[in-house]
């Protein structure tokens, strides 16, 4: 099938910056919206590794970077086994590093949010992890400089939800970072975003527990 074919591909040309910016943006395309047999096809061909391989060799290129983050989020929302794999790998430092790199870069922002969301949903060892890795400002920081993208904002009360969940630590540090006043603002200025206003809501009602 088509996993398979990408996967040897990216495989076999681990140094080819087309290739592997080609194999993310397919491996994307096919995980997206996908039923569970596709993550699993990509988990078990080794998709990941090769993703994370892509994004380690070439951290300037913007196509792997958002292409590569968004599968990695669909992959780790797909499996506890997938989040504990995305952590061994390095995929926070990655997402981190990739905020930084690419900090002009909205798409990559986004996705670099979603991983990060992705490793902490419903992971209560994962959530403080993240949280003692400091990913919680780095966030905010980025949801502070792109207020006009919905999609940023979206993802970064997202994952910032997933981090505050039951963490009163976690919920007091994403006070502190003034979460409430950015969401505030991202959910007026994009009121036809229903991601984000349904993601903006649940991390207001984590907020008040």
């Amino acid at each position: 099938g088509a996993v398979k074919l990408v996967c040897m591909a990216m495989y076999k040309g681990p140094k080819a910056r087309e290739l592997q910016e080609t194999g993310c943006a397919v491996l994307r395309f096919l995980v997206a919206d996908s039923e569970e047999e596709v993550p699993f096809q990509v988990t078990h061909m080794g998709g990941m590794q090769f993703v994370v391989g892509a994004l380690d060799e070439f951290p300037d290129s913007v196509p792997i970077a958002e292409h590569g983050l968004a599968v990695l989020s669909h992959l780790g929302w797909f499996s506890p086994e997938n989040q504990e794999n995305m952590v061994t790998m390095g995929v926070v430092e990655l997402a981190l590093s990739a905020m930084q790199r690419h900090a002009q870069w909205p798409k990559v922002l986004a996705f670099a949010c979603a991983a990060l969301e992705s490793i902490a949903n419903d992971s209560k060892e994962h959530r403080k992890e993240l949280a003692e890795r400091g990913v919680i400002e780095p966030i905010l920081q980025v949801m502070r400089a792109n207020p006009e993208f919905a999609n940023v904002q979206a993802y970064g009360c997202a994952a910032l939800q997933s981090l505050a969940c039951n963490s009163f630590k976690n919920r007091r540090s994403v006070m502190q970072g003034g979460a409430e006043d950015i969401v505030s603002a991202a959910l007026d200025a994009h009121p036809n975003s229903w991601k984000l206003q349904e993601f903006g809501e649940m991390l207001f009602e984590t907020l008040e527990q």
